[in-house]
This record gives C-alpha cells, sequence and structure tokens, in this order.
C-alpha cells in the first residue's frame, strides 16, 4: 500500500493559450494587417498603373503603323457623328477585323484588346450605347487627331484629316488619356475644346481626363512614349503657339 508521500499530486490541466492571450495575438495580427495592406494595395495600383502605360504604348505603336501606312494621317477622333472612332480605326487596322459587329464581339472581351484601363472595370458602353463606338475607358484628344463630320458648321477649323508630321513638338502633345467615365454625359470619351483651336483643360464638358491613379492620369504623347501627370502638376497636353498647336 502507498504511503500518503508517495502518493502524486494531482494534475492541473492548463488549455494552450487563455483568452487575454488570445486576444493579444489577434489584435497583433490586426496591427501587422493594418500596417502592410495600404503597402500592398499601393504595390497593386502600381502594377496595375504600370500596365495601363504598357498599354497606352501598344496603342502609340498602332498609331505609328497607321500614320505609316496612310500617309502621315492621323486616325481621327470620330467619323460623321461617331459612328467610326479613333479606336474602332485603330482595332480594324490593327487586327484586321470588319467593321460589322465589331461593338458586341468588344463587349464580350474587353480585355483582349488594349483599349480599357486595368484600374477601372467600366467602360465607355456602360454610360449610354451612344458612346459604344468609343471601345475601353480611354479618352482621345480629338484637337490633335480632328473629328470628321462633313456638315458641321465648324468644318474649316478642326474637322478634318490631319498629318503627324503637322505638328512640331509631338512630345508635348497627348494624344490618349485615362478617361472619366462621367454618366450623362455623352462628350466623355473625347479631350478638347469646344472650338478646338487650342486646349482648355478648364472646358466643363470636354475635360474627361480620370485621374484613376492614386490623384494621376496615364497619357500617351503623339510621339508614342507615354507617362504619368498628377492632378496638381497637370503636364502640357497640346503645345500652344499663336492659338494654334500645330504652330
Amino acid at each position: 500500500m502507498r504511503s500518503k508521500t508517495q502518493q502524486s499530486s494531482p494534475r492541473i490541466s492548463r488549455s494552450a493559450f487563455t483568452l487575454i492571450e488570445l486576444l493579444v495575438v489577434i489584435a497583433i495580427i490586426a496591427i501587422l494587417a493594418g500596417m502592410l495592406l495600404p503597402a500592398l494595395n499601393q504595390a497593386r495600383n502600381r502594377a496595375r498603373s504600370s500596365s495601363c502605360i504598357s498599354q497606352l504604348k501598344s496603342i502609340g505603336l498602332m498609331n505609328t503603323g497607321y500614320c505609316n501606312d496612310y500617309g502621315d494621317y492621323l486616325p481621327p477622333a470620330n467619323v460623321d457623328g461617331g459612328t467610326r472612332t479613333y479606336q474602332i480605326i485603330l482595332t480594324q487596322y490593327h487586327y484586321n477585323l470588319p467593321l460589322a459587329n465589331l461593338i458586341s464581339n468588344y463587349k464580350k472581351a474587353p480585355g483582349k484588346y488594349p483599349w480599357k484601363c486595368p484600374s477601372d472595370n467600366l467602360i465607355f458602353a456602360n454610360i449610354t450605347d451612344g458612346v459604344a463606338p468609343y471601345l475601353g475607358n480611354y479618352s482621345v484628344n480629338a484637337t490633335i487627331t480632328g473629328s470628321f463630320h462633313n456638315a458641321h458648321p465648324d468644318n474649316k477649323y478642326m474637322y478634318s484629316y490631319f498629318k503627324l508630321n503637322r505638328y512640331k513638338k509631338p512630345s508635348f502633345d497627348g494624344l490618349m488619356f485615362d478617361g472619366r467615365l462621367q454618366k450623362g454625359n455623352p462628350n466623355t470619351p473625347l479631350v478638347c475644346n469646344r472650338r478646338f483651336l487650342s486646349w482648355e483643360f478648364a472646358e466643363p464638358t470636354y475635360s474627361s481626363v480620370g485621374y484613376r491613379h492614386n490623384k494621376s492620369a496615364n497619357i500617351l504623347y503623339l510621339d508614342g512614349h507615354a507617362g504619368s501627370g498628377h492632378q496638381a502638376l497637370y503636364p502640357p497636353v497640346a503645345h500652344v503657339s499663336s492659338n494654334k498647336i500645330w504652330e
């Protein structure tokens, strides 16, 4: 028979973590997540912005190829009221696609073509079907490309076709931008001023630049390079001399 001194003392069971310890661990994880998530979001946004700039450069190559094949003429922003747009003309040219069903096919797979910024899921067709021919969500500078409409009263100004060599400082002339998708504004795919003579960024109707990259917009310039412009330090968009951007 075992003596009292030989009897083992009762064991006290203890869980792996007390409630307080578990709460402390959860709090630490939450603090670390709060510190890391902004950095991860910034990295993701930078990656999307880089992808956007890469797409704009590819559009610049398409634009240059078109000009080389068509006597140095730029694709116009739109033809006869927007039935054919800069985006559609270049899509037909580069991908050898017919005009029939091009818009509906684009809506089914917008990521197949370089017209949609990866930082915004919306495209112009989400605003109204009237601007669906402006594929994706980049705005085109009609002040640079021109816009052809035989019946328009301002035909003697920018409503015409223009050659690339018309512009003396193409590295300063913004050709395409992150677009501002504005509900109820059918002019949002176009960046230009009302009289098409010189750049007026303050023009309320046609100032359709979207600052979707941390208050910056990505811009494709006429010489083919692309970069980012902050909202507070907007770079030159169209070189203005003697009130005409082509001098």
